[in-house]
């Protein structure tokens, strides 16, 4: 039972610490030429960065884009190999699993190294509001397919 009031606890001293944050968010998505193009535009609108900071913000968003395509390309393949009805034995199936966990973990790495470089780049106030334009973003992607369907 104490630990279950010390996890109540936690979890309202987080939400009360995220609802008193600003959102600063005002910015509304222009899906009229695309959802990359409504992205950027989305994007350099809520950071407000300068033409300098864009160039080296946008080179490491698309590279940082690309690694991740990649390792759930890899991942994705990895996962189809296990329907292969010919892999019968226990230690090719456990391969593919720890080269699948592998993946997973190299995802989560390049992300993290992408947000280590943005607090570089713009500092921490800016890559905590990359994130919530991104979160924001995602929102509003969806709110606009739904209208699509």
């Amino acid at each position: 039972m104490k630990h279950f009031f010390t996890l109540l606890l936690a979890a309202f001293c987080l939400t009360a610490v995220g609802q008193s944050l600003p959102m600063g968010i005002a910015t509304k998505a222009d899906f009229s030429k695309g959802e990359d193009v409504a992205w950027t535009n989305f994007c350099n609108e809520a950071l407000d960065l300068s033409g300098a900071e864009q160039a080296e913000f946008w080179t490491g968003y698309h590279q940082m884009e690309a690694d991740m395509a990649a390792l759930k390309k890899k991942k994705r393949s990895r996962e189809m190999s296990l329907l292969n009805p010919f892999m019968t034995t226990n230690k090719a199936v456990v391969q593919v699993i720890e080269d699948i966990a592998e993946a997973k973990v190299a995802m989560v790495d390049i992300e993290q190294d992408f947000m280590l470089s943005l607090v570089k780049l713009l500092g921490p106030k800016l890559a905590i509001k990359f994130n919530l334009a991104k979160r924001e973003y995602k929102h509003q992607l969806k709110e606009h397919r739904r209208q699509q369907d």
